[in-house]
């Protein structure tokens, strides 16, 4: 005789009861809640729209819609905020208007990046954009294959030598960077040429006064010498 067989003080014995009388079968009861359950998900699924005909919801963008300038403290669209790194979903901290602000002081004072920001700016007027690299401004001194140290100490030793001021004060009396062989003189097709690096060269680069520039134009003998005169 079986003494463990059903007894619940029997550690060995893990069968679990599952209905009324049979510890084998579902009971009557969970038997017809389980099937009535089944109808009722099946009637729903039945009445439910395809897919397809469901109203879609609008799908956002990657993070967040707007950011405040760390500058002006606005909130604005983010948008507004130019991308950082080459990053896409990446923004700066400052925007738009406040960096083009701060931008715009430096170059009062930092004769490097006025230089800079003059040279990127002609670049982009007289060359297509699709032969303008996205990295021109950043990586400017690859292209003109020497540093803008380099330019500064060419401009204001010739100045100095020439005229008796400095490169800060020819900014303010308005003075021009212009080309001694003019820039239509080279046949530049982008900038990653010989010819762009020669006309952009620091030694066919000088500062002169506004009105002797506009005067001059794209002439290649303008002036008698090699010297251009003085501002009046």
């Amino acid at each position: 005789m079986d003494h463990n067989k059903d007894n619940p003080d029997n550690p060995d014995d893990f069968r679990i009861p599952f209905g009324k009388n049979d510890n084998n079968r579902i009971d009557e009861e969970g038997d017809d809640n389980y099937q009535e359950l089944m109808a009722s998900s099946t009637a729903d699924e039945e009445q439910s729209p395809p897919l397809d005909s469901r109203p879609q919801l609008p799908v956002r963008e990657k993070g967040c819609q707007f950011k405040v300038c760390v500058k002006c403290h606005t909130k604005k669209k983010i948008a507004d905020f130019p991308k950082h790194g080459g990053d896409s979903e990446e923004r700066g901290s400052y925007c738009r208007k406040c960096k083009n602000d701060l931008a715009k002081e430096r170059r009062i004072t930092d004769a490097g990046a006025r230089l800079r920001h003059y040279i990127v700016t002609r670049i982009k007027n007289e060359l297509p954009k699709d032969k303008i690299p996205e990295d021109i401004h950043t990586n400017l001194e690859h292209y003109l294959g020497y540093r803008l140290f380099q330019l500064k100490k060419h401009l204001r030793e010739e100045l100095k030598a020439r005229e008796g001021i400095t490169l800060v004060k020819s900014f303010k009396l308005g003075y021009h960077m212009d080309h001694k062989v003019p820039h239509k003189s080279f046949n530049i097709q982008d900038v990653t040429s010989q010819s762009f690096r020669d006309c952009w060269h620091f030694t066919n680069l000088w500062m002169i006064d506004a009105t002797i520039n506009l005067k001059k134009g794209a002439k290649e003998d303008f002036f008698d010498d090699d010297e251009p005169p003085h501002a009046a």
